[in-house]
């Protein structure tokens, strides 16, 4: 295996030339911690993420913000998406299916893990796949790649997926934050003893070839990266990609605080603003205010097989009970788009606009006359308590009107607030729960993760007969080569979710986003999972 050396790096000549420009007292890239507004430094920008991660490793299904942003910078895909979601290379420079079961994906020379310089091999693209495929490591994404049955190595640059049926959407797949080519190398000798890929120094190390590397891993504060040296991309005029030297993600939970950031010039990137504070971001003079149509979801939960929820009956007069159009307003200032009880949203290309029976307003007597059906008196309450993780505001304002909603037609329960990590730790013993769901590029990486059995956000309720239906349409949908039988499965699924299924969506939240005027080349998507600054640069 070739080993990647030159005789002086990107950075080194930029530090060269800081000590030239400032003598003693020149610029430590690796010591800037402020924004580049503030501290003058142009080569430096500081992003403002909510919850604290609790691991950077790719392997380990981390839901937080924070860690999403740091991995996408540190690890490679073999596929990218660009701000229209369209799917790009990247460590891949072209891919093909053989036949229905068979795909080929060429890698591109020249692109290194910075951690020891050895060049990304089709090895490596193996061992990541066979590490995530493991049966005993259980791997919280597997299924949601696709059903690959095996991975071979063609040679140093071709891997060839084998999958255990048709499979039609492996390059998008490929593209997801799920699917990072972590080295070989690593997940042999950094893994925690007989756990690939787990553990040991995969928590808060770097073994990827993006286009940061870790500098510093601060989990309740901050995370730090430096570009990394001789990145495999550039961008149109040939110029060595990312423009950014260093690129910091701060830690601020409130929301206040998280645009006191970007007003005070501490921070250059808001990429998820808080829709309570949209009309304040919009009144800043030098913050660049960015809206679009998008995906993020608070549903409430309610698993099937748990009393009441699985009486039907008391799930359908809950979604009565429940005025969506309320809640968008109250909660996002109206900013989105009324839900059908699934997560497909109209940005979506499968998106089904159904007949909306639940919605948008309360229908408090279809509800009532539900309950008095089932027997309920005009005034009860349940048992069960509604868990609620406090680190998002959108979610805890939600619980609070969904409750005071159900109060109107006599559905009475209370709300637990805990902690994001104790949710984290307890949300598969709750029945009733408040979650967030983020934007995914395709459908399927929704339908799939929260309705299928073997999905990683699959509760216990949809292992139940009552969604049955909704998954077997979802792997038909998979299997399909032609597009149309493919919409009428992944209808048929929304369809299935939106009458039997235990969520309620009242509403897609948009895409709403911040940054200072002196970003440029910063065009982000409407996922918010990703900060895409690789081409960016500060003026």
């Amino acid at each position: 295996m070739e080993e990647h050396t030159s005789e002086m790096n990107r950075r080194e000549i930029t530090k060269l030339m800081g000590v030239a420009a400032g003598g003693v007292g020149g610029i430590s890239l690796a010591g800037c911690m402020t924004g580049g507004g503030d501290s003058g430094d142009d080569s430096q920008i500081t992003v403002v993420a909510g919850a604290p991660p609790t691991t950077l490793n790719p392997f380990a299904g981390e839901g937080v913000r924070a860690a999403m942003f740091a991995i996408q910078w540190m690890y490679s895909g073999l596929t990218r998406f660009n701000a229209d979601l369209e799917v790009e290379p990247d460590l891949a420079v072209n891919w093909e299916a053989e036949d229905e079961t068979t795909w080929i994906f060429e890698l591109r020379e020249g692109a290194y893990f910075s951690y020891n310089d050895q060049e990304v091999l089709a090895e490596d693209v193996k061992a990541t796949f066979d590490t995530m495929y493991d049966p005993e490591l259980e791997h919280p994404w597997a299924g949601l790649m696709g059903p690959i049955d095996s991975v071979e190595v063609v040679n140093d640059y071709a891997v060839q997926f084998n999958m255990a049926e048709p499979f039609t959407i492996l390059p998008h797949k490929m593209g997801l934050r799920q699917a990072k080519i972590v080295s070989k190398h690593a997940i042999e000798n950094k893994s925690a003893e007989g756990q690939p890929g787990h553990g040991g120094e995969f928590v808060d190390s770097d073994f990827g070839s993006g286009p940061f590397d870790l500098v510093e891993y601060e989990p309740s504060s901050q995370i730090t990266l430096e570009a990394t040296d001789d990145f495999y991309m550039t961008d149109d005029e040939d110029n060595d990609l990312p423009h950014i030297e260093e690129a910091t993600i701060q830690i601020i939970k409130e929301s206040y605080g998280k645009v006191n950031a970007l007003e005070n010039r501490e921070a250059e990137i808001l990429p998820i603003a808080p829709s309570a504070q949209w009309d304040r971001i919009n009144g800043i003079g030098h913050v660049e205010p960015d809206q679009k149509p998008g995906g993020q979801a608070y549903p409430m939960v309610m698993d099937r097989t748990a009393e009441p929820f699985d009486e039907l009956d008391f799930v359908h007069a809950v979604k009565y009970a429940i005025d969506k159009e309320a809640i968008l307003q109250g909660v996002a200032g109206g900013q989105g788009t009324i839900a059908q009880d699934n997560i497909v949203c109209p940005s979506h290309l499968y998106y089904a606009d159904l007949p909306n029976k639940f919605g948008p307003g309360a229908q408090p007597e279809e509800a009532r006359s539900l309950l008095d059906d089932l027997g309920y008196p005009d005034e009860f309450e349940i048992d069960l308590v509604m868990a609620v993780p406090d680190h998002n505001q959108e979610q805890v304002d939600t619980a609070v009107l969904i409750q005071d909603q159900l109060s109107e037609v006599g559905v009475n329960f209370e709300i637990n607030q805990m902690t994001w990590d104790t949710f984290l730790s307890e949300w598969l013993d709750h029945p009733f729960f408040m979650t967030s769901y983020a934007f995914n590029p395709h459908p399927d990486d929704d339908l799939y993760t929260i309705w299928h059995p073997d999905g990683e956000w699959s509760y216990k309720d949809h292992l139940h007969e009552v969604t049955d239906e909704a998954w077997q349409a979802i792997d038909n949908a998979r299997a399909a080569t032609d597009q149309e039988e493919r919409r009428e499965h992944y209808v048929r699924a929304q369809e299935v979710i939106q009458e039997r299924g235990g969520h309620v969506f009242p509403y897609f939240q948009d895409a709403l986003a911040g940054y200072v005027d002196s970003v440029q080349d910063y065009d982000p998507n409407p996922l918010q999972t990703s900060v895409p600054i690789r081409d960016s640069t500060i003026e």
